[in-house]
């Protein structure tokens, strides 16, 4: 029964958390200038991208080994500082940035890793609803001051509710290890680099094909491509994507406690999911369309429907791709994650050749439409190499036991 409170829990601040970033996107969408929509966007993937950089694939590894939480931590403040240091500084100087932006920025970037670790910890240790509590709650705030217009800053409309669910998530102990070790691996500290290095690698390809995009657009200065691509993603995306990362945040630690699958269950589970994200993506494109037909005041002429189309089939693509990720981030032994992770950074490359060939050749409309594609590619790539290595991995696992 206390499970079920806890998932019940979960997926109501999953949902809260969801709807208050969707309406966030869309009121900034809607009432900022083009120029503003630009920046948000390109605050919003900075902070997400660096803030979950400077974990170095740990909060994968803590899920199979929660006592890493304890270990890690006093490492983690170090490297955080490091990374977010020298990425905004290098950022800083690209975009001109003023010492007080360059702050800001910083600032972003160091609480939200830390942010990211207390849910992380949470999650491996099973504190499902605290976990989400810790991952949604800035976003619900984030909302909230948007809204009543609180400050003029943009930074301000991260950092502050950031610290605040910072704050909360030390109360609920979101970096110390209350889980029994008996089920989990007992990882040294070598195997745990090992295996984080692997998995931030891939990680790392994982957050430049979901927010790498809006993050390269921005640093091009094109924010007439920036500006139309968010909205279209703010509109018809984030209830498919979001929905479809909830089940990969509750069924990690579910197949984890399992501590089995076989290839029979997986590919039923596969097909599950499968059905699953198109309906949801279904739901979301039609619950789009009738707010930019409807009720949008920005939307001017036909909607682009070269866009969400392209968007669409990348919902679905990232649904089913929940299955092979979460099975393969459980499974796979280093050696496999590494090539995965090799085969990721060349599918990764390319997309990030692209995007620049696509800047440097036209611009606006066109540019997002085009760059939408190569977004799809790169996912479609990645679950392919996803799903073979997944199913090589439990095919063998099946063998030896």
């Amino acid at each position: 029964m206390k499970k079920k409170i806890d998932i019940v829990i979960s997926f109501g601040l999953y949902g809260l958390g969801l709807l208050s970033f969707l309406l966030a996107d869309i009121f900034v969408s809607e009432n900022f200038s083009q120029e503003n929509i630009a920046e948000w966007a390109f605050y919003k993937s900075t902070i997400i991208i660096l803030g979950s950089i400077v974990l170095l694939g740990y909060d994968q590894v803590f899920v199979r080994d929660p006592s890493l939480v304890t270990r890690f931590f006093k490492r983690f403040i170090v490297q955080a500082l490091i990374i977010a240091t020298l990425s905004v500084v290098l950022i800083a100087v690209f975009k001109n940035y003023t010492f007080l932006k360059g702050l800001y920025l910083f600032l972003g970037v160091l609480l939200f890793g830390f942010v990211n670790y207390s849910s992380a910890s949470l999650r491996a240790c099973f504190n499902l609803w605290k976990a989400q509590f810790s991952t949604n709650f800035w976003k619900i705030l984030l909302l909230v001051f948007l809204f009543f217009g609180v400050f003029e800053e943009q930074s301000y409309f991260f950092i502050i509710p950031i610290v605040l669910t910072l704050v909360s998530a030390l109360i609920f102990g979101g970096y110390k290890t209350k889980e029994d070790r008996s089920i989990f691996e007992n990882l040294s500290d070598a195997d745990s680099r090992a295996i984080a290095t692997t998995f931030l690698f891939t990680n790392l390809t994982l957050i430049l094909a979901v927010y790498g995009e809006q993050f390269l657009i921005n640093l091009s200065g094109d924010t007439k491509a920036s500006a139309h691509l968010f909205k279209y993603f703010a509109v018809f995306t984030p209830i498919a994507l979001s929905v479809n990362g909830f089940l990969g945040f509750y069924f990690g630690p579910k197949i984890r406690r399992q501590q089995k699958m076989s290839i029979e269950k997986f590919k039923t589970f596969s097909i599950k999911i499968s059905i699953f994200a198109v309906l949801i993506t279904m739901l979301s494109v039609v619950l789009g369309y009738i707010y930019m037909t409807y009720f949008s005041k920005t939307q001017v002429g036909a909607l682009d429907w070269m866009i969400i189309t392209s968007l669409s089939i990348l919902c679905i693509i990232r649904g089913i791709y929940i299955a092979t990720s979460v099975c393969l981030g459980i499974f796979s032994d280093k050696k496999r994650l590494k090539s995965v992770a090799i085969l990721f950074w060349i599918s990764a490359g390319l997309y990030i050749i692209g995007v620049f060939i696509t800047l440097n050749v036209t611009s606006g409309i066109k540019a997002a439409q085009i760059i939408s594609i190569l977004s799809v590619s790169n996912w479609l790539f990645r679950l392919i190499v996803s799903n073979i290595y997944t199913t090589k991995i439990l095919k063998e696992i099946h063998v030896v036991s």
